[in-house]
């Protein structure tokens, strides 16, 4: 299974988590008129998209390394002892784009920018240097999306309190942070570019959603 294969996998999650959230959007923003007509049916939709979005947000970011996996981590697992398609300088600058930074280091820059992104990624890392910092609202929303998941998607689990999930702008931000890592693991590991603009297509389901509502007469 190569790179190439790898980031489009992972390309097909980002999209689906993308337009499941602009599913729920297009729903929740239109709750008040949808509920004079169709509140069961589309609160059912609505808690659905909701339920595909956590689901794939998770299989993006998880961490678990016991079976092969389509997943940031295990991309990164993957790469680590491969060398660079490209320069280590054109590396050093894309990877400043999903806010890593190497500093004076260019040697063994795939396994360092593997471990770094799997640091990030850990609900409670060992340490808190520095770098992982700036990672903190990733961390937040990754816990609190692996909590809706485990606690009320994924399984029943018998809790008193009420579980929240991240913000759709948290879900949107970690779906940012992916597209742009795939772009740059594509960019500097093949020679073929994974060229997809996940979230464009996506969008294309919120005139698609508005054309629905407009058929059934909700508004």
């Amino acid at each position: 299974m190569n790179i190439d294969r790898r980031c489009i996998k992972l390309s097909e999650s980002i999209y689906l988590a993308y337009s499941s959230l602009n599913l729920y959007w297009g729903i929740t923003k239109n709750a008040k008129q949808i509920n004079r007509k169709f509140p069961s049916f589309f609160g059912m939709v609505q808690r659905i998209a909701l339920s595909s979005a956590i689901l794939e947000i998770c299989k993006i970011y998880e961490l678990n390394d016991r079976y092969k996996l389509y997943s940031i981590p295990s991309l990164c697992g993957y790469f680590e002892n491969k060398e660079l398609f490209s320069s280590p300088e054109k590396f050093v600058v894309d990877a400043r784009k999903i806010g890593i930074r190497f500093g004076k280091k260019r040697n063994d820059l795939p396994s360092f920018f593997s471990e770094r992104i799997k640091d990030q990624i850990k609900i409670k890392p060992v340490e808190s240097p520095n770098h992982l910092q700036s990672f903190e609202w990733m961390r937040e929303a990754l816990e609190k999306a692996l909590s809706m998941r485990d606690k009320q998607i994924a399984h029943a689990e018998i809790h008193s309190d009420r579980v929240f999930g991240p913000s759709i702008h948290r879900m949107e931000k970690l779906l940012r942070w992916a597209e742009k890592f795939v772009d740059v693991v594509s960019d500097n590991f093949t020679q073929n570019e994974v060229c997809r603009d996940t979230k464009g297509d996506a969008d294309r389901i919120k005139p698609a959603t508005s054309r629905v509502l407009r058929e059934l007469k909700v508004f």
